[in-house]
């Protein structure tokens, strides 16, 4: 049996936990970065909503992080 060249797996959709983007970006955990790069890779569909983006940019600015920092993490969520 063949398979259909139109055929395309469809990316799993997720959420992340505020707690997951500090480890990999203020903590800089390598845990996370399977996951993340599947989020690259578009095997993984990230999802957020704006009050977790708000939090986000709260605890960023609670953990004193750099500005460049800051953005790089927000344009890649």
């Amino acid at each position: 049996m063949m398979q259909s060249s139109k055929h395309q797996s469809n990316p799993l959709k997720i959420v992340v936990d505020t707690n997951l983007y500090l480890s990999l970006f203020v903590f800089r955990s390598t845990m996370l970065h399977y996951i993340f790069e599947l989020v690259i890779d578009e095997k993984l569909l990230l999802f957020t909503s704006p009050p977790q983006l708000q939090e986000i940019k709260r605890k960023f600015t609670e953990f004193a992080v750099p500005q460049d920092v800051e953005e790089m993490s927000l344009f890649f969520i």
